[in-house]
């Protein structure tokens, strides 16, 4: 049965085809046989779209990019092994990404994990947990909530001039006052040569709490830091939906939760559990943090993503009827790492306090 495009879900005459190619890396990069190729067929509009959004994030091109897209931070592509989007070198598992047209033309790009997922994310469903055929995903910043900040200070010390644009400009239309000096919230960026960490040991925290934004690649520091004494953490690129709940989260922190070390991810309080999930088994031979930070990175804001008894538990703040689309969203974006199950503790209330999207 023909059905229509899954990124705007309009009928499609002639599809374009994007594939994906699961590769992993044994001595060279080679076909993963734990993962299937996938492939989804998009209308014109979409596929120019979507590659209109790779070539955003390459640098190849002006314009506004979806908010959570990848940024290449102004690299170059060097290595063979780079990713032709983000420019990083991906480890273990990575992508062959081919657009096919209706005449047979093929242009193809190889992709980390993360970009991988963010493009198969696009094409599988390019609408909003609500339903929005909308590609802007909710406007250029999404519909998030604004918390009570009032007071609240905040020192950013993040290199990278994307991620340090967002939260600026979260912070202001958050009322969040930015300093340089001692502060109630420190957000540090996670790196290859172990900042987060450094700067944590040597005294630079916050005094109710610190954030670690962390890429794929920087398990080591993110590991560090959380050891160091971290309140949260969040992916890169950086939302503002995200960096506004992990703002929230470090306020509350105190302490700081208990951290599950492969995962870096907190460990999930089952007593405490009271509205409805979904549980992640990761799949035999699956890399754990990057199953989890997955997760993270495309769970909404104010969502918890959680450690529970060998499990990855994510909490949606969304009414019980939708967690089935979440979860259904989320298993397609990984792409067999995973396998998923809903479980249901107690109904939610019908109006839920916080509805972040993102």
């Amino acid at each position: 049965m023909e059905t229509g495009c899954p990124c705007c879900g309009r009928p499609v005459g002639a599809p374009w085809k994007l594939t994906t190619q699961p590769l992993r890396l044994y001595r060279a990069w080679r076909p993963d046989g734990q993962r299937q190729a996938v492939e989804h067929r998009l209308c014109d509009t979409c596929s120019e779209w979507l590659g209109g959004m790779v070539a955003i994030a390459r640098g190849e091109a002006a314009g506004e990019a979806v908010f959570g897209s990848p940024n290449g931070w102004g690299r170059r592509l060097v290595f063979d092994d780079q990713c032709q989007v983000c420019c990083d070198i991906p480890t273990a598992r990575a992508a062959k990404i081919a657009w096919v047209s209706p005449g047979g033309g093929k242009l193809e790009v190889f992709a980390c994990a993360g970009c991988e997922a963010w493009i198969a994310s696009l094409a599988a469903d390019g609408r909003t947990v609500r339903g929005v055929a909308d590609r802007e995903v909710d406007g250029p910043y999404g519909s998030w909530p604004h918390p009570n900040f009032r007071g609240v200070s905040v020192r950013l010390v993040v290199e990278d001039r994307a991620a340090r644009a967002v939260a600026l400009e979260t912070c202001e239309r958050m009322g969040v006052h930015v300093v340089p000096g001692q502060a109630d919230i420190v957000v540090l960026e996670a790196t290859a040569s172990g900042a987060a960490g450094r700067a944590l040991r040597s005294g630079v925290r916050g005094e109710r709490g610190t954030v670690v934004l962390a890429g794929l690649g920087a398990r080591r520091d993110l590991s560090a830091a959380i050891e160091a004494g971290a309140s949260c953490w969040m992916t890169v690129p950086v939302t503002p939906q995200q960096l506004t709940a992990a703002l929230v989260a470090a306020r509350r922190a105190g302490a700081g939760p208990a951290w599950e070390p492969q995962t870096c991810l907190p460990i999930a309080d089952a007593a405490s559990m009271d509205r409805a999930g979904v549980l992640f088994a990761p799949a035999a031979g699956a890399d754990l943090f990057e199953v989890g930070w997955l997760l993270r990175r495309f769970a909404r804001g104010y969502d918890t993503v959680e450690w529970l008894d060998g499990r990855i538990v994510v909490s949606p703040r969304v009414h019980p009827d939708h967690v089935a689309h979440v979860a259904e969203r989320l298993r397609l974006l990984l792409e067999g790492r995973a396998t998923s199950e809903i479980f249901v503790v107690r109904d939610l209330p019908r109006r839920v306090r916080f509805e972040a999207a993102g």
